[in-house]
């Protein structure tokens, strides 16, 4: 079980609550962080998140990689898509050690995207 959890709010990703904040360098960095050290949780607390880039949550394709990145949220945090191209998506990625990805506990707002069977 990963036990690495970390706090979205260390890496600046702040609510703003329909206030225009954009936090996908922030978040994107955070997901990042998290997949190069083999997975991890990264807890977002309660708020609106606004992102208007692309999130992109990398998986490695290597069946023997079996980390977890794991996204939770308190209370349903509710994560936006500010435009019609933002978009958060699982793809496969080189350099991670993250087999699975779990979301829960989140509401998104705008296109999800993962990879295609």
């Amino acid at each position: 079980m990963d036990t690495d959890l970390r706090n979205a709010a260390d890496y600046g990703v702040l609510p703003g609550n329909g206030l225009g904040k954009d936090n996908a360098a922030a978040l994107q960095r955070a997901l990042d962080e998290l997949g190069a050290a083999g997975g991890g949780t990264l807890f977002i607390p309660e708020g609106v998140y606004e992102f208007a880039e692309r999130i992109n949550i990398a998986v490695s394709t290597d069946a023997n990689c079996s980390g977890t990145l794991r996204v939770t949220g308190d209370r349903m945090p509710t994560l936006v898509a500010t435009d019609d191209n933002t978009v958060f998506v699982v793809t496969d990625g080189a350099n991670v050690r993250v087999g699975h990805v779990v979301l829960e506990g989140l509401q998104f707002q705008g296109n999800l995207e993962g990879p295609s069977a």
